[in-house]
């Protein structure tokens, strides 16, 4: 069975529980973990009782430097949503979201639907 490549993007609270649960799927495999910024505070404030089989998950700032991702789990900031699956799509990476400002919900899926459907990609936005 080919594993699911998943890449999380953003990595407070949200990504770390994602983390543990993506762990606990035997069809996916972690590709890494994208955290553009404070890396080193991550790895060292990471409370391995509070969450985390963080182990030695790859740590990247672009989603660029990981390989072969299928799809990239957005774990960032509602507000940094845009920016974050613009640039997983333009790189033929599908994407998942919990983009939770309601009222521009319907904004954010008229912006991306061109891009996903340019590189043939899926983008599910405001997942929960």
């Amino acid at each position: 069975m080919k594993k699911i490549k998943v890449a999380l993007v953003g990595f407070g609270n949200v990504g770390c529980m994602a983390l543990d649960a993506l762990t606990l799927e035997p069809d996916m495999e972690v590709a890494g973990i994208v955290e553009p910024q404070n890396l080193q505070k991550i790895r060292q404030s990471l409370n391995p009782q509070k969450c985390c089989k963080f182990g030695e998950t790859q740590v990247v700032k672009s989603i660029k430097e990981l390989d072969d991702v299928d799809v990239a789990l957005v774990c960032a900031p509602s507000r940094k949503v845009k920016e974050v699956v613009t640039e997983c799509l333009i790189n033929g990476i599908n994407t998942v979201d919990s983009f939770d400002i309601h009222t521009e919900i319907p904004e954010l899926r008229k912006y991306l639907d061109p891009i996903a459907k340019e590189n043939n990609k899926v983008s599910i936005i405001s997942a929960g």
